[in-house]
């Protein structure tokens, strides 16, 4: 078949796409059929469209993108199939025209013209769906079966070695850069040609969606992200908060067997167990305090699941309350971490780490004093601060709970407590392992327990982190 025709048979469908050519015939033949703003044509850079291509597709993972190259260029970028196959693009398909053939630069023959099969290797790189066509309506049928695969992949069209009568454009080099780059912002502020928003509705929020997902379990399972656990143990040895004696106390943890593979349940093993809602590491909801009763969705069963999620941030004052245990965190510690880091984000979770889970024995946990407990918190400024200027998701401590130990006696008493839940936010307490976590960057998840109008959970708090 023609490069042309096939081209040609799968117009309509490009015009819907970002394209990146491959200098010489593609480039010249596509243009013949018809320019379009989200064309380009990778002029003076022989073997590069495959990773112009592959990077366009990981920043915008919402929209189409399709590479047009050729068996020289690919020959010449053999890794980018091993890049390729690595980040697994779903909205990248990759079509080589193969005419065995350097024809733009004088027509010396390629390795496929001795046998070298441009589908197999890029199999072997690890591409998931591969082929060779050899027909116009093969080819059509292949490309528009890519097109809705949601998977990487590579297309091998074998065409004739034949070009058009002229391989000059006349699009000047610059002016198709900038126009492609104005194209790709003005689609991401919806002001694109309308067909290429129909694409980007047709196959970009799926694909884009699942892109990400699929990036994020393999860099999971490849070890470049690291799941840090930043749970305490629940057992009947967890510290419990205390209260004065006029208060109703929480109860410790306590398990009962109900059967472990004996006569009460042969081939099975489970307890009941017994424990207040905010028992070591766990969840506290707005509804918890008082000044967060009345707000709506305020319960671990009515909170939006999708707000246990969030950026995580890390105030590391662990020098600060190794030499005073009721350091409170003020909003110039905020103000300096923001100088060296940047702004807070807003819905994310503040993690402040004081070293506190060190300490292992319970007594030295709680560390109550004849004056009451002493434990490092949050001044009542900073809890606004975080709360109503940065609107984050909640804060996490490694004390017993979010407030300083000596917080009874503030004005108000338990300002954290007060603040954080009447606006709306949460509370997260017992955490361990926060030296592993970094300054920016990581990824929390605390999902409470969907207990019905629950105050509180015991919850597992994992970050994921860059290994």
């Amino acid at each position: 078949m023609l490069r042309i025709d096939a081209l040609r048979a799968i117009y309509p469908s490009l015009e819907r796409c970002i394209v990146v050519t491959i200098m010489g015939a593609v480039s010249a033949e596509l243009q013949s059929l018809g320019h379009r703003p989200g064309f380009f044509y990778l002029l003076h850079s022989m073997g590069l469209a495959s990773s112009m291509g592959l990077g366009v597709s990981l920043l915008r993972p919402e929209l189409q993108v399709v590479v047009l190259d050729g068996d020289g260029s690919i020959l010449m970028n053999l890794g980018a199939l091993t890049t390729m196959a690595r980040y697994r693009p779903r909205n990248l398909v990759h079509v080589v025209f193969d005419n065995e053939s350097l024809l733009s630069v004088g027509g010396f023959p390629t390795a496929t013209a001795t046998g070298t099969d441009i589908a197999g290797m890029a199999a072997a790189a690890g591409i998931p769906r591969t082929s060779t066509v050899r027909t116009v309506a093969g080819f059509t049928t292949a490309f528009e079966d890519a097109l809705r695969a949601n998977e990487l992949t590579t297309l091998v069209a074998k065409v004739e070695a034949k070009g058009p009568p002229s391989f000059l454009t006349d699009l000047p080099m610059l002016e198709n850069r900038f126009q492609f780059q104005r194209h790709l912002r003005n689609l991401r502020a919806g002001q694109g040609d309308r067909r290429c928003g129909e694409a980007a509705n047709r196959w970009g929020r799926s694909r884009g969606m699942a892109s990400v997902l699929t990036q994020l379990v393999q860099e999971l399972r490849g070890g470049q992200i690291r799941i840090v656990d930043l749970t305490q143990p629940l057992g009947p040895e967890t510290p419990v908060i205390g209260l004065p004696p006029i208060f109703a106390p929480s109860p410790a943890f306590s398990r009962e067997v109900i059967s472990r593979y004996d006569a009460r349940g042969p081939a099975w093993y489970w307890n009941t167990i017994h424990l207040g809602e905010h028992t070591g590491t766990h969840f506290d909801a707005p509804v918890h305090w008082v000044t967060g009763k009345d707000l709506p969705g305020n319960a671990c069963d009515t909170i939006p699941a999708h707000r246990f999620v969030g950026p995580a941030v890390v105030i590391d004052v662990a020098g600060e309350v190794a030499r005073n245990q009721d350091f409170l965190v003020t909003p110039e510690h905020i103000a300096a971490w923001e100088g060296r880091h940047g702004r807070i984000p807003a819905a994310s979770w503040v993690l402040i780490r004081t070293g506190w889970s060190s300490r292992r024995d319970p007594q030295e946990f709680l560390n109550v004093g004849q004056d009451g407990p002493h434990a490092p918190g949050l001044h009542k400024a900073a809890s606004e601060l975080l709360a109503r200027e940065r609107d984050i998701l909640g804060v996490g401590v490694e004390t017993v709970g979010t407030d300083a130990g000596q917080a009874g006696t503030f004005d108000p008493p338990f300002p954290n407590h007060t603040i954080m839940h009447g606006a709306g936010k949460f509370g997260l307490t017992s955490l361990c392992n926060l030296d592993q976590v970094p300054v920016t960057g990581a990824v929390v998840i605390a999902a409470p327990l969907k207990i019905v109008d629950g105050s509180g959970s015991p919850v597992r708090v994992l970050a994921l982190v860059p290994a």
